[in-house]
């Protein structure tokens, strides 16, 4: 893929979707653990935060969306660094009014 194709992608919506994957991904994990806890309270049990599948889907899940997040953020700002800087050397004025500095 091109370099301009790349910068043309929307990263700031993919950073924005990965956190919220993040954010309920952690939410989900905190939840079913605190479930299991106060069920395997009941039954005399232990339990841990990777006994079941789905928990440690879960917790992958969040990982990989986590990164997903940081590395789009970071070419949202990438996108935008590269587009004011290509606006201020055609015309600081008009680029530099467009942006509310």
């Amino acid at each position: 893929m091109k370099k301009e194709k790349a910068l043309d992608l929307p990263w700031g919506i993919m950073s924005g979707v990965s956190a919220m994957i993040v954010f309920f991904g952690v939410i989900a994990f905190i939840l079913i653990y605190v479930i299991s806890s106060g069920i395997a309270q009941q039954t005399s049990e232990t339990v841990s935060a990777f006994e079941t599948w789905y928990q440690t889907l879960i917790f992958v899940v969040v990982i990989i969306a986590a990164v997903a997040a940081v590395a789009s953020l970071v070419m949202y700002v990438i996108r935008e660094r590269t587009y004011k800087s290509a606006a201020g050397s055609a015309d600081g004025e008009t680029a530099k009014e467009e942006h509310g500095a």
